[in-house]
């Protein structure tokens, strides 16, 4: 007999959250692109239609604002930072004194190509507009309605390992409602302000009464059989089977290496030798375009930052260090200094803390904005980074 379907609520994942947070910022950033294009045209007390205004006076480069002021808003999209209001405020001002320092120095360096009012306009409207929608996206598609509701199977070490993570992140992305195990002499005990309520024989009836949208799987070594059956029967009653790893990375944007079986790890070089040479032709595209607006930039506040650190902490400006890159081959990546010098006494590699005392004034700032790895286009543009994908290490 075929198992009852479910339909649980409807649930946001990580990529369909992020989808919708960039439409939303889309939809904000042309929106008022159209009302500085209309103000600044009503403004100046022509004659002309809108039309007619926008064919005369507006110059190619005009139009490309609203995606300027998208790469700007690039470190909002962390999934852990997005449903964080207050830290949105900080990213989205941030953004925009970003963006008014770089016009101004464009503008004293060319004066006359350039609008003020327009400009300014823009930069106004889209900050104020993108700050009511991620206001209404943390309220409400950020909230528990929307968050995906998981059961955990496993309650080993790496089920562990990754309640640990969420317990300790407080993220929004998932919520752990309950955890089953078929180790009998751990039911009713509790892990990270979760219970095991029991074995297999419990999951369906769990999944209904915590309105599950999730099963997290984190079992470690040889599952039970009767665990296995009752797995496939909640995939055929329609919800989502999970693996650990997989949600770790989500969360963590890392991948748990210690906790990985084999089998994953073959599956996944099986995986990336099946990419297409489209897909890797278009990826590359991608990296240098963005790169490429990423240098251009970089021409602008780069001596803004190196001024700012020469004048609080003096030379070096840059901060070099060698990291590894795809197949291990070493590179030489640079950085705008952060911290005070010598911050690594005698060579040994000391991790970053988040209130680190090594981190100077000029140097909480440029972390804080992501500022001090703008260098990093340059390896982007000779292909020894991409913009998307695994953080070389040391």
């Amino acid at each position: 007999m075929q198992p009852e379907k479910i339909k649980p609520r409807r649930r946001l994942r990580l990529k369909e959250r992020q989808v919708l947070l960039f439409l939303g910022d889309l939809i904000m950033s042309y929106l008022s692109f159209g009302i500085a294009v209309i103000a600044w045209a009503l403004a100046e007390n022509q004659t002309l239609t809108i039309g007619q205004f926008i064919g005369e006076r507006l110059e190619s480069w005009f139009f490309f604002l609203p995606i300027f002021w998208l790469l700007l808003l690039i470190e909002t999209y962390d999934s852990n930072k997005s449903t964080d209001f207050r830290k949105t405020i900080t990213s989205i001002v941030t953004a925009f004194f970003i963006g008014f320092f770089i016009y101004l120095a464009i503008f004293f360096l060319n004066p006359s190509s350039l609008p003020r009012r327009g400009v300014a306009i823009f930069l106004g409207s889209t900050t104020f507009l993108t700050l009511i929608w991620r206001y209404f996206y943390s309220r409400v598609f950020a909230g528990k309605r929307y968050m995906n509701r998981a059961v955990l199977v496993g309650a080993g070490v790496t089920g562990q390992a990754l309640l640990k993570v969420v317990h300790e992140m407080k993220t929004d992305l998932i919520n752990i409602v309950a955890i089953i195990d078929d180790n009998e002499e751990i039911h009713g005990s509790k892990i990270y302000d979760n219970i095991v309520i029991g074995g297999a024989d419990v999951l369906i009836e769990t999944i209904r009464k915590f309105d599950v949208s999730d099963v997290i799987v984190a079992v470690s070594g040889p599952m039970e059989t009767k665990m296995f059956r009752k797995l496939l029967d909640v995939q055929e009653m329609g919800l989502k089977i999970i693996s650990m790893p997989r949600v770790y990375e989500e969360v963590l944007s890392r991948v748990p290496v210690k906790y990985l079986e084999s089998d994953w790890i073959l599956k996944s070089f099986v995986d990336e030798a099946g990419h297409s040479a489209f897909y890797d032709i278009f990826k590359r595209g991608i990296d240098i375009i963005v790169a490429l607006i990423g240098v251009f930039l970089l021409f602008f506040i780069g001596p803004v930052i190196c001024l700012a650190i020469l004048i609080e902490s003096g030379k070096p400006i840059l901060f070099t260090q060698k990291r590894a890159g795809k197949n291990n081959v070493p590179f030489t990546m640079q950085k705008f200094r952060s911290m005070i010098v010598d911050a690594e006494a005698g060579g040994k590699a000391i991790l970053a803390s988040e209130n680190d005392d090594r981190t100077t004034k000029v140097g909480r700032f440029l972390r804080k904005t992501h500022l001090d790895e703008w260098l990093q286009f340059f390896n982007v543009l000779k292909g020894e980074m991409s913009i998307v994908g695994p953080r070389p290490e040391r």
